[in-house]
């Protein structure tokens, strides 16, 4: 390969949501787009297609100040942050201009939240994250290293140790690590070349939908599929899934 793979993240959840993609925070029961302030304003069409996709909120965070008055008469103030989810429907233009001040003006984007998520309307609910085979050995936690990559030695199995050992030598210090290049796990990292990578693997953990914002967690189903990018037989079609993910792009 004549590009350069670029690792831009490594787990994340998502959504098909009125068959879109969309990165979901875990356990917050939305999903949100960020919006040119400017570009909202002046564009009633574009307001309409935000509605019609699905969001149907505005974002908007209060900060203030509790008062709390102790018995020895000694006044205290707790500064408070608070979320609010304001409907939003296709007046909203106007009512942004009379409700807010020239401070909210100058926000250079508005959030838009969609809070009415349910299995109901969600295709799809799934944890994405990639590791990178070398030589049959699968490697997570994979970070960007000048024209290197670099990733840390397992502690958890002696057979990977020797294998990674054989392969790419005695683990070395990281350079962040240097104050402390002599601790225990100081020397536990290797820093290779990028053209060893042979594969990028992705794997889908898929949630159920039924879970999705409840309080005691969004349970996975147990079901998993694998998506495998060969470094050597390049396929552009599956590259697509891994940047659309945001796990990895390509640099020239």
């Amino acid at each position: 390969m004549d590009k350069k793979i670029i690792f831009t993240g490594r787990n994340m959840n998502w959504l098909i949501f009125k068959g879109r993609l969309e990165y979901y925070t875990i356990n917050s029961g939305r999903i949100t787009q960020g919006v040119k302030t400017e570009q909202l304003l002046s564009n009633r069409l574009l307001l309409k297609e935000i509605i019609q996709n699905g969001f149907d909120s505005y974002e908007k965070n209060f900060e203030g100040r509790e008062k709390n008055l102790w018995d020895n008469g000694t006044v205290t103030y707790n500064r408070q942050n608070k979320k609010f989810y304001i409907p939003i429907s296709e007046n909203f233009i106007e009512f942004y201009q009379l409700n807010w001040t020239s401070d909210n003006w100058n926000k250079e984007y508005i959030t838009l939240s969609n809070t009415h998520l349910s299995q109901d309307n969600i295709d799809s609910f799934y944890e994405f994250s990639i590791l990178v085979e070398i030589e049959g050995i699968r490697i997570v936690d994979v970070d960007n290293f000048g024209d290197k990559i670099c990733f840390s030695f397992p502690n958890d199995n002696q057979e990977v140790k020797n294998k990674m050992i054989e392969l790419f030598g005695e683990p070395q210090v990281h350079p962040q690590n240097m104050d402390d290049k002599y601790g225990q796990f100081a020397k536990n990292y290797f820093f290779i070349d990028r053209t060893r990578m042979d594969k990028i693997i992705g794997i889908k953990k898929y949630r159920d939908t039924s879970t999705i914002g409840q309080p005691d967690g969004e349970q996975f189903t147990g079901k998993q599929e694998e998506i495998i990018l060969d470094l050597h037989n390049f396929d552009e079609n599956i590259y697509k899934v891994f940047k659309e993910h945001q796990m990895i792009d390509l640099e020239s």
